[in-house]
C-alpha cells in the first residue's frame, strides 16, 4: 500500500518583472531538486500583481510553463485533479495581510499544512542578518538593509526593528530601512552626515523588487539613492542567498513531515 504524497504549493506575493521572475525560477529549480518525486505548484497572493500580469498577456511562469494562478484558483485545480493533500509554504518575508490570506483561503477537499513566512519566527532574524553579512562592503560603504514593512501592521515591522537593533550592536556601517512603516528612512540622515563614499542596498526581500528598482535606486528626486547622493549598487536578495533559502526549504521539510 502506498501513501499519497502531498503536492507542494509555493505561495508567493508575485512579481511582473521578468528579471525577478527568473529569480523565482531559480527557487523553483532548487525546490524541485530538493524534493524529487513531488509535484510543485506556485500561487501568487498579490491580487494587483495578478491583474497586472494578466493584463500583459502573460499566462505562465518558468520554462516548465507553470500556469499563473491565485491560491484559490490553484486549490480548485488540485480538487479537479483529485489531490487531497497540500504542503503550502509561504514564500513571504514577514507576517501580515498576505500571509493571513494564505492561511484563510478555503481549500475544500484538501488537507493543508502550512509553512510560515521567514521572519515570523524571531529565531530566524539573527541568522538572516548573518546570512546577508558576507556581501557587506568595507568601512567606507554604507550598507543599507531594505525591508518592505507596513504602514498599518506593527507585526510586519517588528522583525525589521529587531534587525536594526542587532545590526547596530554588531556592525558600525550597517543600517536598516523600510519602504513602509518604521524604522523607515531615518538612517539616511545619519549616513549623509557620516561621510561614506558609497552605498550598498541589500534587499531583505525574496527578489529585487520594483520597490528596490524605483523607490530605492530609481531616478526620481526622492529615491533613497538620490537623497544620499552617493554611488550606489544593489546586493543579493534572499533568492540569491543560499543560507536564507535553506531556511525556507527546512520549513517546507517540516510541513511535509506532518503528513507522515
Amino acid at each position: 500500500m502506498t501513501t499519497e504524497r502531498p503536492v507542494i504549493v509555493i505561495a508567493a506575493y508575485g512579481t511582473g518583472d521578468r528579471t525577478a521572475q527568473r529569480s523565482l525560477e531559480s527557487i523553483d529549480a532548487l525546490i524541485c531538486r530538493r524534493f524529487i518525486g513531488y509535484e510543485v505548484f506556485w500561487a501568487f497572493t498579490g491580487q494587483v500583481i495578478l491583474q497586472r500580469i494578466r493584463a500583459s498577456g502573460q499566462t505562465t511562469l518558468f520554462t516548465r510553463k507553470m500556469p499563473i494562478r491565485s491560491l484559490e484558483e490553484l486549490y480548485v485545480h488540485l480538487a479537479k485533479e483529485s489531490k487531497t493533500k497540500a504542503a503550502v509554504q509561504c514564500l513571504l518575508v514577514h507576517e501580515g495581510s498576505e500571509s493571513d490570506s494564505v492561511l484563510k483561503t478555503p481549500a475544500p477537499g484538501l488537507r493543508v499544512e502550512y509553512g510560515l513566512p521567514l521572519l515570523s519566527d524571531p529565531a530566524n532574524i539573527e541568522p538572516t542578518l548573518k546570512a546577508m553579512a558576507p556581501q557587506f562592503g568595507g568601512p567606507t560603504t554604507a550598507n543599507i538593509l531594505v525591508g518592505h514593512g507596513s504602514d498599518h501592521e506593527a507585526r510586519a515591522n517588528a522583525p525589521f526593528l529587531k534587525m536594526e537593533e542587532l545590526a547596530r550592536k554588531s556592525y558600525r556601517n550597517v543600517f536598516m530601512g523600510t519602504i513602509h512603516g518604521p524604522p523607515g528612512t531615518a538612517s539616511l540622515t545619519d549616513i549623509k552626515k557620516a561621510g561614506y563614499k558609497d552605498v550598498l542596498f541589500i534587499p531583505l526581500m525574496i527578489t529585487t523588487s520594483e520597490h528596490i528598482l524605483n523607490d530605492v535606486t530609481g531616478d526620481k528626486p526622492d529615491s533613497w539613492k538620490n537623497r544620499l547622493g552617493l554611488p550606489a549598487r544593489v546586493g543579493a536578495s534572499f533568492a540569491e542567498t543560499p543560507a536564507v533559502m535553506d531556511v525556507f526549504l527546512k520549513s517546507l521539510e517540516r510541513v511535509i513531515s506532518r503528513f507522515q
